[in-house]
């Protein structure tokens, strides 16, 4: 039996973003295309357009390219195992442009940025030589999230952004910058303080499991040990030292807590609420840079943190 030929195509996905992309274009000059080590390439236009664009290249049967020109828009007219490949495809475009935007989110260190793309600045496209592109017939739209920013200096935030997508691990505790981000937008001081100390949960978990897999399962499923304990001696643990906002932290959980509890029978003050924002962001950062030591621009961010947590 003969090996089925193939051939290559192309797929590009362009995704429009939020309008806060002020200032970008002097970060990004000289350095808006990545090459991701899986080989999808990244096209930031964000100062211009407020876009991002991914393409990459994959192999499909080689009357592919045939039955997706004939198919005009009736995507059923094209065979399943095509399209099953061409929708894996696009899906990991989705979500590549989802981890390169987050990372952006963070290097540029703006928290005023939506979590949600707009939407597709065009359909997909493909392509058989990677320069004249049609639309593809099927709609592949895939939700995600993520976001844009200024920094608060320069520095060559690319680099940083490329070798973290190349790497397994990503330093975002994702679910933990969310909430954060969310805290430090809410403009009602008992909220931002429920929404901080839930960011500084879920980064404690995040950055253990992210140490040691194996305490998935213990941590997710088991009530979890006060703030204290899990930034103080556990911390300890497996990282060789504790964050330098325990007591911080300690004092917020206790807060937190009265607030659920009693709503309306605890007051917050937005000063306080605003250094306690403050204090979980640098427990936040404390946890990225120790499980990236290498990361420099992180150590800068942190270092900015506390600067301004101290001032």
């Amino acid at each position: 039996m003969r090996d089925e030929k193939h051939q290559n195509i192309w797929l590009k996905d362009t995704w429009a973003m939020n309008s806060q992309t002020e200032g970008i274009a002097e970060h990004l000059v000289g350095n808006d295309l990545f090459i991701i080590s899986n080989g999808i390439k990244i096209t930031a236009t964000l100062a211009d357009l407020g876009t991002v664009e991914t393409r990459t290249e994959l192999s499909v049967p080689s009357d592919g390219p045939d039955f997706i020109q004939q198919a005009g828009y009736q995507a059923d007219k094209i065979p399943e195992n095509i399209r099953s490949i061409v929708r894996e495809a696009s899906k990991e475009l989705t979500q590549i442009t989802a981890r390169f935007v987050r990372l952006l989110k963070l290097y540029l260190d703006n928290p005023k940025i939506s979590e949600t793309l707009l939407g597709k600045f065009h359909p997909l496209l493909w392509s058989v030589d990677g320069s004249t592109w049609h639309p593809y017939p099927v709609a592949m739209s895939i939700g995600s999230t993520t976001g844009i920013s200024t920094p608060a200096y320069k520095g060559d935030i690319i680099d940083c952004i490329q070798t973290t997508l190349a790497g397994e691990q990503p330093p975002v505790l994702i679910h933990a910058m969310r909430h954060l981000h969310r805290a430090k937008n809410e403009r009602e001081p008992s909220y931002r303080w429920i929404d901080a100390t839930i960011a500084a949960e879920l980064a404690i978990k995040e950055f253990l499991i992210a140490k040691e897999p194996l305490l998935e399962t213990l941590l997710l499923e088991l009530p979890s040990p006060p703030l204290q304990k899990l930034y103080g001696q556990i911390l300890e643990k497996y990282a060789d030292e504790r964050s330098p906002k325990l007591n911080s932290l300690r004092d917020g959980s206790e807060k937190r807590n009265k607030l659920i509890h009693r709503p309306g029978g605890e007051h917050v003050n937005r000063t306080t609420a605003d250094q306690y924002v403050k204090d979980v962001e640098v427990a936040i950062y404390h946890l990225m840079c120790l499980l990236h030591p290498e990361d420099d621009w992180l150590k800068n961010l942190y270092e900015k943190k506390v600067i301004l947590a101290n001032m």
